[in-house]
């Protein structure tokens, strides 16, 4: 009997998830002998997701944040500024609402809200925020990815060069695996004269293939980019336990150090990577004697061959710096300046942060203006084309938080008095933005922040802080035409 074969394509009938749908950010508030504590969720729509609320000292609800029969946390910590909202960072360096108390692994004080949380999140213990701050130190910046699931850390390594570490988007993960046990790191040998390894220096440009990792010269604490050509796959390894060894047969002899695999073996081999202009002048100490500006500073390689860095400089401002895309260094494009501030020579909490577009094609880094933790200075950059935009806020008072919504823009708040209006907040369409600005425009980020639309759990006088979540970035990106 003939058969009809048909040539129809097939029909894909699964259901497409919404992307905009999943946890953007969470709005907590907190006081602790009164009203309790408090989360809102609010998805990439800005629309309610979830809440999570205590009571105070009036009960023995859900979870109570006062004192006795508190959960551990709240009971040891309940009345600190590691969690109250009562006050802003004006005068209090501990403040939750710090402007670098947020970045690509979310809120140093906080738990994150996940793509699959029924719940808005929860408070970490005190201790346990100082051992986070060593991750945030340590994060560095990953552009063109799309799929936003594992980080990547470099850490000093002295003359040696630097550590690097490839693993779960977890402050937590990469504080108990690589600085309490010492694993699942290797070092990538120093490449330039008297250069020597930081933190938080490098960024894997997806796209491009390439990765960069900043050296420094002791002498003069001037920065020299080293950038690696087609390396491996990081994500393939960073979501898959820190599997350095993947490609060794079961029988390979012990190691040490991680020494072995692919990926070290790559970074031994000199020929790999291409070296960038050293900075030119007396380098950062002509800004600061601080730690921060000598062995950290956070860089954009652009698809172009640009590099951007954003450095903190405590106790002068900022400075962006910028190298041509055949690694001739292009100089200073912006000094800010006004006052006092902390990096992490303060403590491993305070310093400058990154974080990326869902998209992966804007980049942004930022630090406080005051020393205490308020105020910003921020900068984003096309990475196509190694665009720049900045923006400066000198307010010793309140914090600034910001962290990625939908597929190219922003939210950025601002922790003034929530009682009433609930938290003021802004949208920035970066691709507007970047389509209407010239390289170094001064976008008005602090004008027309939106109130009376997103709530927050108190209703008194408080000053509410935001939590970025961890959600699912590939859905802004793989969804099936046939499913549409």
């Amino acid at each position: 009997m003939a058969r009809t074969i048909t040539t129809k394509p097939a029909t894909v009938s699964s259901k497409v998830a919404d992307p905009y749908q999943q946890p953007c950010f969470s709005v907590f508030t907190q006081q602790h002998s009164v009203y309790g504590a408090g989360w809102h969720t609010y998805n990439h729509n800005l629309e309610y997701c979830s809440n999570f609320l205590g009571d105070g000292s009036y009960a023995y609800n859900r979870f109570r944040t006062y004192t006795t029969a508190a959960p551990e946390f709240f009971q040891n910590y309940a009345s600190s500024q590691y969690y109250e909202t009562q006050s802003t960072p004006s005068s209090n360096s501990e403040a939750c609402q710090n402007t670098c108390n947020v970045g690509y692994l979310g809120h140093q004080n906080f738990h994150s809200v996940g793509e699959y949380s029924k719940t808005a999140g929860y408070v970490i213990a005190n201790s346990g925020r100082q051992w986070r701050g060593n991750a945030f130190r340590d994060c560095a910046s990953i552009v063109n990815e799309t799929s936003q699931d594992y980080a990547i850390f470099t850490q000093h390594n002295s003359t040696t060069g630097t550590w690097l570490t490839i693993g779960q988007r977890s402050a937590n993960r990469y504080y108990c695996d690589t600085q309490q046990y010492g694993r699942n790191r290797f070092n990538i040998p120093s490449q330039t004269s008297n250069g020597q390894g930081m933190y938080a220096s490098a960024c894997y440009n997806v796209k491009t293939k390439k990765f960069v990792v900043i050296e420094q010269e002791t002498s003069n604490y001037r920065f020299q980019p080293v950038v690696w050509n087609n390396v491996p796959d990081f994500r393939a390894i960073g979501t898959n336990s820190s599997d350095y060894y993947h490609d060794e047969a079961e029988s390979y002899s012990a190691k040490s150090d991680n020494q072995g695999g692919s990926v070290y073996d790559y970074f031994q081999n000199s020929a790999n990577r291409d070296l960038y202009d050293r900075m030119t002048g007396n380098g950062m100490n002509q800004y600061t004697g601080a730690a921060e500006a000598h062995w950290r500073t956070m860089p954009c390689l652009c698809d172009n061959g640009r590099l951007v860095t954003f450095s903190q400089t405590p106790s002068n401002g900022c400075l962006v710096q910028r190298w041509n895309a055949d690694g001739t260094y292009e100089g200073v494009l912006w000094n800010g300046t006004w006052t006092t501030s902390y990096g992490y020579e303060q403590g491993n909490r305070f310093g400058s942060r990154w974080q990326v577009s869902t998209s992966g094609k804007y980049w942004w880094a930022y630090c406080p203006s005051y020393y205490y933790g308020s105020g910003l200075y921020w900068i984003a950059v096309r990475v196509s084309d190694g665009k720049v935009m900045y923006f400066q806020t000198n307010d010793s008072t309140h914090g600034r938080m910001t962290c990625p919504i939908g597929l190219n823009s922003m939210v950025i708040t601002y922790d003034t008095n929530a009682d009433g209006p609930g938290i003021y907040h802004r949208e920035i369409e970066l691709d507007y933005f970047f389509n209407i600005g010239a390289d170094m425009y001064n976008i008005p980020l602090d004008n027309n922040y939106n109130a009376w639309t997103l709530d927050t759990a108190g209703n008194s006088t408080d000053y509410p802080l935001i939590i970025p979540a961890y959600y699912n970035t590939s859905l802004f990106n793989t969804q099936l035409e046939s499913n549409l």
